[in-house]
């Protein structure tokens, strides 16, 4: 019975940091937007939606106007970023986990106006082609 806990408890920790790991973005100090707020930022000249999935997934859809930078190019050159540096940054992914990512990265680096959004697995976002 013990070892069934223990092996339960370890199924659950895994699914958990699997499904969520990365980034707590309760502690991070420009904040988390849903997607409703994130289709109303899309109307806002300041703000810069920044999609970090893969090519082939932002290529399948992604939202309209959004620019592609995958988390990797953010992780490798903050520098990519700069000229956003004074504009609203929203960053979304899937699932919110490789934006969160994102979002840190540019937090740790003196960006004031970051934002990790839902991601297309949250919300239905209208994605074009």
């Amino acid at each position: 019975m013990k070892k069934i806990k223990i092996f339960l408890l370890a199924v659950v920790a895994t699914v958990f940091v699997a499904c969520g790991g990365g980034v707590d973005t309760t502690t991070m100090s420009s904040g988390y937007l849903k997607g409703d707020e994130v289709v109303a930022a899309m109307k806002d000249p300041d703000a810069v939606i920044i999609d970090v999935r893969v090519k082939d997934q932002f290529d399948a859809g992604h939202i309209d106007g959004a620019k592609h930078i995958p988390l990797a190019d953010i992780k490798n050159s903050v520098d990519v970023l700069k000229p956003y540096k004074d504009k609203k940054i929203v960053f979304y992914c899937n699932s919110g986990n490789q934006s969160g990512q994102a979002a840190k990265i540019l937090e740790d680096n003196g960006f004031k106006s970051v934002y990790n959004a839902d991601g297309v697995k949250q919300y239905n976002y209208n994605l074009v082609k």
